[in-house]
């Protein structure tokens, strides 16, 4: 059985322990990960300096068998305005808001 829901003309489906809720009319959902790595990032961009932390996690999905391993970008402003401080091994929860930004994250339970 698929469930999906439609936001303007998208069909949108909720992903393994992923949920969508309306909220002052913006659209949320949330996700428990485990955090198995990060690393600490340097770069240019168009002439822009960068820096920041890229988030290595796993977790289920819909027709995977086993976990997904995604990487996750997080400025060292934004990661500074979340309070969070990446622990490898933990589990995490993270809150996705409009347009596929990040707007929480926390750790749910330490080092596994």
């Amino acid at each position: 059985m698929c469930f999906f829901f439609v936001i303007g003309n998208l069909k949108v489906q909720p992903r393994g322990a992923t949920w969508l809720t309306q909220e002052r009319r913006t659209w949320k959902h949330m996700e428990e990960m485990k955090l198995v790595g990060y690393r600490q990032v340097d770069f240019e961009d168009g002439g822009k300096h960068i820096t920041g932390v890229s988030l290595y996690v796993v977790h289920p999905d819909v027709g995977v068998v086993g976990e997904l391993a995604e990487k996750l970008f997080l400025s060292s402003d934004r990661l500074e305005a979340l309070g969070f401080s990446p622990v490898v091994g933990s589990t995490i929860s993270i809150t996705w808001g409009r347009y596929n930004k990040i707007i929480a994250i926390k750790t749910i339970k330490a080092n596994g």
